[in-house]
């Protein structure tokens, strides 16, 4: 969807609040939270549609919406594809390729009769076999089984997870800069690993996780003491065996990737 939260109609949402609530003090409450606008750099602005990001009623609200879509698609659509949905996102699993332009015309249909409407850039056909598809940080794909060689979904971490990732480890400041202890350094360093290992921790993430840990260790200069070597180069202020000694910790649980230890 292209711009959900903020397209979202007013009236239209409390006449479907309407068909089960009742209660007017509810109702004219309701108005106000939508109606309440927000405040950018000290000054006030109205908000005539959309439901503000974060408030404890979006989700519900939301799914509102997303209740007389699912409801449209099962009674008349169902035949073409499976509908799916994971907060504002949401896809269609059609057996064939042709039935996909029909599903996402209906789709359509049924987004626009709630004034919404599909994101052009997002919005895309794709093969399970040849392509996959990125959801929710999580990369979907149909491999042939190792048990019966037939092909079933599996999921990893997407790229653009794993590089969100890489991206908090590369902002964590070199150990000469700020002057610091090195156990503060590792401590600090584990904070980002047990946050990206529960966040891209899912389905066959056992190499993804293990090509961390080697990005973290070669991203060691972390680590560096200020003092130079004999060659004018800053010296290392541990090794791999001091780094496991000392409880820095690791994105795959068994430390290992595809054939190569993690840490040398």
């Amino acid at each position: 969807m292209q711009a959900f939260f903020d397209t979202i109609d007013h009236g239209q949402r409390l006449r479907l609040v309407q068909r089960r609530v009742s209660d007017r003090r509810g109702l004219k409450l309701l108005r106000q939270w939508l109606t309440v606008g927000v405040v950018e750099a000290g000054r006030w602005q109205a908000t005539a549609t959309g439901t503000p990001q974060g408030g404890v009623l979006s989700p519900r609200l939301a799914n509102i919406y997303w209740h007389v879509r699912d409801r449209g698609w099962e009674e008349r659509s169902a035949g073409v594809g499976r509908l799916d949905r994971a907060a504002a996102d949401c896809g269609v699993v059609c057996r064939t390729r042709q039935q996909a332009p029909e599903a996402r015309e209906i789709s359509g249909r049924l987004l626009a009769w709630l004034t919404l409407r599909l994101h052009p850039d997002k919005t895309r056909v794709v093969g399970m076999v040849e392509d996959g598809v990125d959801v929710l940080g999580c990369h979907v794909h149909k491999q042939p089984s190792q048990r019966t060689r037939r092909r079933v979904p599996s999921a990893w971490p997407s790229g653009q997870a794993r590089r969100g990732v890489r991206a908090k480890i590369r902002q964590q400041p070199e150990r000469c800069r700020l002057r610091v202890d090195l156990a503060e350094r590792v401590q600090g360093l584990n904070r980002v690993i047990r946050g990206g290992r529960h966040y891209v921790r899912v389905g066959h993430s056992t190499q993804p996780l293990a090509a961390l840990d080697r990005y973290v260790w070669l991203r060691r200069w972390l680590f560096r003491r200020t003092r130079q070597g004999p060659r004018g180069h800053l010296r290392p202020a541990a090794d791999a065996a001091w780094l496991r000694r000392s409880g820095l910790e690791r994105f795959s649980p068994t430390g290992r990737g595809p054939g190569q230890p993690c840490m040398p």
